[in-house]
């Protein structure tokens, strides 16, 4: 739709890819032609995510993630990559290695592998919306 949102998006999706919007649209649109130009890695980006609490998206609550399910994470994917491919691309390619984790891995090794990714997400948590703290998310 004209908006991004779906047939079927909850509101708390639409909460979730309207916040993802708003940080793409504050904080990537400004600078990432300049990143691109420079070809250089945006850190700072990527700690304010971090600091948003949006590390861990696609995992589990129980390991410090927001526990969002594959549909919401593919609609944040979706609408950061409207704005930056790159800055999308290095965000999910965390979750590849973490999905096999979570998928075949004993608890202490998963708490052990997500514990480091997750870290800024509980920290920061009470920046994100209440909706995507919660554990609608997780199947």
């Amino acid at each position: 739709s004209k908006y991004g949102y779906y047939l079927g998006m909850t509101p708390e999706q639409q909460d979730i890819v309207k916040m993802i919007r708003e940080f793409a649209e504050r904080e990537l649109d400004p600078v990432v032609k300049e990143y691109d130009e420079k070809g250089e890695f945006p850190v700072q980006l990527h700690e304010k995510w971090g600091e948003m609490g949006l590390f861990g998206l696609d995992v589990p609550e129980q390991y410090g993630g927001l526990g969002l399910n594959a549909v919401t994470r593919y609609c944040i994917s979706e609408e950061l990559a409207k704005h930056d491919a790159g800055f999308t691309i290095s965000n999910n390619s965390y979750s590849f290695g973490l999905s096999a984790i979570l998928a075949a891995a004993r608890a202490r090794v998963q708490r052990k592998w997500t514990a480091a990714t997750c870290s800024t997400a509980s920290s920061a948590s009470s920046r994100t919306p209440r909706s995507a703290r919660r554990a609608w998310c997780w199947p």
